[in-house]
């Protein structure tokens, strides 16, 4: 990241957490995505790298995606107050999830 901060963070790289990051960066915003180091990592960022350079649909240039895959760079990577939507199942997830950014959320 070239000290742009994010006005938007991703948590959860899946089908619809992909879909919402690019949305939101197709619509101008600056995103943060983090997801889990996992087997799908490298298809996941190739995809949002190959939709960043194809640019957003109004031909204002590249969207601005930033990956993550340590929640520390990933949080101090968005601007304050800090926005994070969570694209993870609901349940014990999203409770595990929560105490491991409480910390990270000063």
């Amino acid at each position: 990241m070239e000290g742009q901060l994010s006005d938007l963070g991703v948590f959860g790289m899946g089908v619809m957490g992909q879909n919402l990051a690019l949305n939101a960066a197709d619509n101008g915003f600056v995103v943060s995505a983090y997801n889990r180091p996992d087997e799908f990592q490298a298809r996941i960022w190739g995809a949002l790298d190959r939709a960043k350079k194809e640019g957003r649909k109004d031909g204002a240039g590249e969207m601005a995606i930033h990956a993550f895959t340590e929640l520390e760079p990933f949080v101090a990577s968005l601007r304050v107050p800090r926005r994070i939507l969570l694209s993870i199942p609901a349940g014990k997830a999203v409770e595990m999830t929560l105490e491991l950014l409480k910390p990270l959320l000063h």
